[in-house]
This record gives structure tokens, C-alpha cells and sequence, in this order.
């Protein structure tokens, strides 16, 4: 840990305030969601943790932050959740960072950062000020998908296509309570996705700012044990033995988490040969949104969409590796 008194410390602690401080000024400008400002918060103070450690000069960061979003933002509850996201989420992703865990070791820690810090803000906004976060986005989702059909309707040209809109709209009316029952599960895969998103960008500051942290394995070597393949095929087989629906709801709930993290695991091997045959990552990205929007369109036709054909392809070489038919590959 450097020392309190040393420049480079401090020097240190003012770059972050002004790089944490220069996207709220973006997203002010902007007007941009203040969601898209508040994630970088903890991408600093992580890199700060590893860099500095946790003493004087962190405490003077944290309330420097606060206080200065406040300033920029007249928006006490923006400034707070600033501070709080890069407490929780940067402080866990530093010192986990510090204490050289492993790649899986260190999304859990900042999966469970963001988690916990939605959880406690969905807490407060309940108890302080009574709303409930939840069931508001879901009463908006609603509202957007009636104004959908309205306008679907209005520029209906036949009796039949507005019959159709009609019996469509009926069978999306459910749409909101079933978004409200499978929320936990929305919410954990979100924050896991967020994770490892935290983890490449800290990971890219670090190389910048001359840290070392060490070879973590690619996504494209993600592989999961087996018993998580038997654990979902156990969840399917005892959803019906629960008569009790909040029993129904855990379980189907459970099952969504463990089907994203097999479906992120096919997702690795897709990445695994194109990375293999030459293709750069930008074409990668563009190639897999054009192919989800593809297969997405074919799975009208076809009974199959893009994320029930990369959970097969995840089952699969969770059993037998698939990665290593490739002769020049490296997986273990």
C-alpha cells in the first residue's frame, strides 16, 4: 500500500474524483440516464483500491465523490447511490484484486457488489420512501406495450389483422405478472452480466494505470461442472411436485439463473472457434447480435431461438468439451 503521505497517493486520489466526476458532467450535459454515469463509479474506485488500498486518502475519495456529485447534479439520491455503488461494488472488486483471486472468484465478488447494492436500494426506496421499484417498471412495461397496440391498431388495415392485435393483446396482458414472478431471477442474471463487465473494464484500467493483476483465463475457456447440468434437470423434474406457488416460483426461478450461466457457457464456445479461425473481436460482437436477430426471425418458423440453441450447445460441452476437437486449441 503506498504511503499516506506520499504525492503519488494523492495525485491518485484526484484523478479518480475527476474521472469518476467528468462522466456525471457527461450524462448532465448529455441527459443522458444517470444509470450510465453511476457504473463507472465503481470501475475506479476498484482500480483505486488495488492501487492504494483502503485508508485515509480512500475515505477522502468516497466523500470527495459524493459531495462533489451533489454539487454537479442538485440530486442528493444521484450523489448517494455514486458513493454506495463504488463502496460496495468498487471496494469488493479492489480487494478481491488484491487478495489474487480467481478470474470465477472475482465476477462472483462483483456480481454480488451489484447485487447487493440493488437490493439495498430497492430496500430503501421501500422502507424510506414508500415505492416499490419493482412492481413500477414492471406498471411502465405495461403501459408501453398498451400504447403498442393502440398504434398497432390505429394503422390496422383489415377487420381480421385487428382481431389478431386483439387476441395478442389479451395473451400479453400476463406479460407483467409473469416479468413480476421471475424478477429475482432477471435481476441476478443481470447483475452477473454486469460483473463481468466490471471485471474486463477494471482489468483494461489496471494495464493503463501499470498495475499487475496477473493472467486470468479468456471467456472463451468458461466451462461449468457437470453436477450444474443435473441440477437444472433436477429443478425441471420438481417443479410439478410443488403444489405451493411461492415453491413453483423459487424453483422456476433457480432454474432461469442456471439456464443463463449454461446458455453464457455455449456463448464461450461459440467465441472459443471464431476467435480460433481468425475472426477479430469487434466482427465477433457485430457477427453474434446479426445471428441472434437472424435465428430470432427463424424461430417463428422454426421451434428453436438463438438462446435454447447455445444452452444445447453449453450442455453438451459441459460433458464432453467440444473445445477439444480443436487440434491447435488450448482447452483443458
Amino acid at each position: 500500500m503506498i504511503n499516506v503521505g506520499n504525492r503519488s497517493e494523492w495525485l491518485f486520489v484526484i484523478s479518480t474524483i475527476v474521472a469518476t466526476l467528468f462522466f456525471v458532467v457527461c450524462a448532465r450535459v448529455l441527459h443522458m440516464p444517470w444509470f450510465v454515469f453511476r457504473v463507472f463509479a465503481p470501475l475506479f474506485m476498484a482500480v483505486f483500491v488495488v492501487k492504494v488500498g483502503v485508508g485515509k486518502s480512500y475515505w477522502v475519495n468516497v466523500c470527495a465523490i459524493v459531495v462533489l456529485s451533489f454539487a454537479l447534479t442538485f440530486h442528493w439520491r444521484v450523489a448517494l447511490s455514486v458513493g454506495v455503488w463504488a463502496v460496495v461494488v468498487g471496494t469488493a472488486m479492489g480487494l478481491a484484486l488484491r487478495a489474487k483471486l480467481s478470474i470465477d472468484k472475482l465476477i462472483a465478488v462483483a456480481s454480488l457488489g451489484h447485487l447487493a447494492y440493488y437490493l439495498l436500494s430497492i430496500g430503501i426506496q421501500n422502507a424510506v420512501f414508500k415505492q416499490n421499484i419493482v412492481l413500477g417498471k414492471i406498471e411502465r412495461i405495461r403501459v408501453l406495450i398498451d400504447k403498442l397496440f393502440e398504434i398497432s391498431k390505429r394503422d390496422a388495415q383489415s377487420q381480421a389483422y385487428q382481431n389478431m392485435l386483439d387476441q395478442a393483446q389479451t395473451l400479453y396482458k400476463v406479460v407483467p405478472t409473469i416479468l413480476q414472478q421471475i424478477f429475482p431471477a432477471m435481476l441476478v442474471i443481470f447483475c452477473m452480466m454486469l460483473g463481468y463487465i466490471t471485471f474486463l473494464c477494471v482489468k483494461k484500467l489496471l494495464k493503463i494505470v501499470g498495475a499487475q493483476t496477473g493472467e486470468f483465463k479468456p471467456f472463451r475457456e468458461f466451462r461449468i461442472p457437470k453436477s450444474m447440468v443435473w441440477i437444472v434437470l433436477l429443478l425441471i423434474l420438481m417443479q410439478p411436485l410443488f403444489e405451493d406457488p411461492i415453491l413453483q416460483i423459487v424453483v422456476v426461478n433457480a432454474w432461469l439463473i442456471m439456464v443463463a450461466i449454461i446458455t453464457f457457457v455455449g456463448l464461450s464456445v461459440v467465441d472459443y472457434f471464431s476467435k480460433n479461425i481468425g475472426i477479430p473481436g469487434i466482427a465477433r460482437i457485430f457477427l453474434y447480435v446479426c445471428a441472434t436477430l437472424v435465428l430470432s426471425l427463424i424461430s417463428i418458423v422454426l421451434p428453436i431461438n438463438p438462446f435454447q440453441l447455445l444452452m444445447f450447445i453449453g450442455i453438451f460441452d459441459t460433458f464432453f468439451n467440444m473445445r477439444k476437437l480443436d487440434k491447435g486449441g488450448q482447452a483443458n
